[in-house]
């Protein structure tokens, strides 16, 4: 193994391929048909992750994977939940079933899965490891040494602050991975601050906000 920087922790290591976004995600039938998946420079230990933490993006991703994707990633999380029956009891005992009325006016049965705070934190921990790693390959440094990270949603802004974020949006370059299936970019706002958003198969969306560790 070559030795280098990970991009993770900063520290000069001999290096590992980390599939960013994680490899789980992408059911085999997907990743045959990539011709070479995202990796990025980790540390072993960085690399070392939890397989917990994996499963349970994967179960969120394949529970709202768009039309084209969809019975691969439902495929995919079915059987994860098939061979985790610890994980698909959590996500049965938080699912709750009711019925809505869709544009045709009939009747359409809704599940809704609400993560507990410890899965929460889970899918923050992959999500912002994705953040760390195309942190540094669009700007060079360690982000965890710069910034600190937390999910937001631009509904929670204020006025003032929507209007820019949609604006630097609007102007933002996106940089497309494992054929399109992964899209992420970095939104600077005026207060020094910096949105990470990662879309993940269309419509998954995921937005953190990343502080200056220099700004109060």
């Amino acid at each position: 193994m070559a030795k280098g920087i990970c991009v993770f922790c900063g520290k000069q290591a001999e290096l590992t391929d980390d599939h960013i976004p994680p490899k789980s995600i992408y059911p085999k039938k997907i990743r045959s048909s990539l011709k070479k998946m995202n990796t990025e420079n980790s540390c072993f230990e960085c690399n070392n992750g939890s397989k917990i933490e994996d499963e349970l993006f994967k179960v969120f991703v394949g529970t709202v994977g768009m039309p084209m994707w969809r019975d691969l990633l439902k495929e995919s999380k079915e059987s994860t939940l098939e061979n985790n029956l610890k994980l698909a009891k959590e996500i049965a005992d938080n699912t709750k079933i009711h019925n809505e009325i869709n544009e045709a006016g009939k009747s359409i049965e809704i599940r809704r899965t609400t993560l507990t705070d410890s899965q929460r934190n889970m899918v923050f921990e992959v999500v912002n490891k994705c953040a760390m790693a195309f942190y540094y390959k669009t700007y060079g440094r360690i982000m965890k040494l710069e910034r600190t990270a937390s999910f937001v949603h631009p509904s929670g802004f204020y006025q003032h602050q929507l209007i820019e974020f949609e604006h630097e949006v609007s102007n933002a370059s996106w940089v497309s991975l494992n054929a399109n299936t992964c899209n992420y970019t970095f939104v600077p706002l005026k207060n020094s601050d910096i949105v990470f958003i990662i879309n993940l198969y269309g419509n998954i969306e995921f937005y953190l906000l990343l502080r200056n560790l220099n700004f109060p």
